[in-house]
Formats: structure tokens, sequence, C-alpha cells
């Protein structure tokens, strides 16, 4: 039972050697995060590593945006953590050494006002252009959105309420 007890505190995911593996990993995803979030973001805004309570990590996201401090990532504006939200999958992927494989962005970007939109959409379109990803699937009712990848394809599930000046469904057959 002893034996049994040490290694079930070594290889606690709060306080043993997977924590000590996991922080680093999280470390790495953080400092990438960073990276994407100024990418986008053009004022002080960033993430910080997950704290100890009483020695366990808690897997919070600090976030500091112009010199305030939140105690994670949930406490931040809707625009704060739309910009994490569209950084994660990307960074998730990288972050396992994947290549090749899709990335999903659902409704990105609709509480950015005009500027951080367009450097969100120049970020997308930088990660389309470096062929990391087998390919970035982009769903959005956003019209600006959709003007800005002109050769990208459109698919449209039901098009009884949307006018577009584009050809659609040229790539799809419903059955």
């Amino acid at each position: 039972e002893k034996a049994y007890r040490a290694l079930v505190d070594a290889l606690s995911p709060k306080t043993g050697l997977i924590a000590e593996q996991i922080k680093e990993q999280i470390g790495s995803m953080v400092g990438v995060w960073n990276t994407f979030i100024k990418k986008v973001w053009n004022h002080e805004f960033f993430i910080e590593l997950p704290s100890e309570d009483g020695g366990d990590l808690n897997y919070r996201f600090p976030i500091v945006k112009e010199g305030v401090r939140r105690s994670d990532v949930s406490e931040g504006s809707s625009s704060m953590k739309d910009v994490v939200d569209v950084a994660f999958p990307i960074i998730a992927q990288m972050s396992i050494g994947k290549e090749g494989f899709p990335i999903y962005l659902d409704e990105f970007g609709g509480t950015f006002d005009a500027v951080h939109s367009e450097n969100v959409i120049k970020l997308i379109k930088d990660l389309s252009d470096s062929r990391r990803f087998g390919y970035v699937v982009v769903i959005s009712h956003n019209e600006s959105v959709q003007n800005a990848f002109p050769d990208a394809d459109i698919i449209v599930l039901d098009d009884r309420n949307i006018e577009l000046d584009r050809e659609y469904n040229t790539c799809v057959e419903f059955k």
C-alpha cells in the first residue's frame, strides 16, 4: 500500500512527475499562444503560466491586459476569450507535432473591432499559405470574413436566407 501511494503521488497530474512534464508542455504552449495573441491584439495582452495552489498545478491561465491581471482567461472580455479560442486549436496541433490536419474555426472574431478582425484574418491567411495544415475550414455568417477569402470554396447548407455574390457548393454534392 505504501509503494502504491508513492507511485500514485509520483504520477499525479497535479504534483508528481506527470505534473512536471505537463508544466513544461504548458509553458511551451503559452509561449506560442502569446506569439499568436501579439499578431492579433494591438494592446498589451498576454497569458501567464498556471500557478500552483499549495504545490498543486491548478490549470487556470491568468491573463494580463494593459497591466491589469485577472486570475483566469474566463475572466477576460469576450474579445480576449475569442482571440485565445482562435489560437488554441492551432497551438494544440502544433504542440503535438501534427501536420496536414485541418483547422476548424467556427464564427471566430465576431467580437473583434475592425482592426483586430483584419489582424486575425491575416493570421488565418498566413496559416493557410504555410501549408502546415491540410486545410482551414472557416464557419462564418459574417460577410466580411467570407469576402476575405476570395479563392475559398464556399459551402452553404441552407440557402433560403442568404444572398451571396459568389458561387457556392461547387466542391460538394448534397444527397
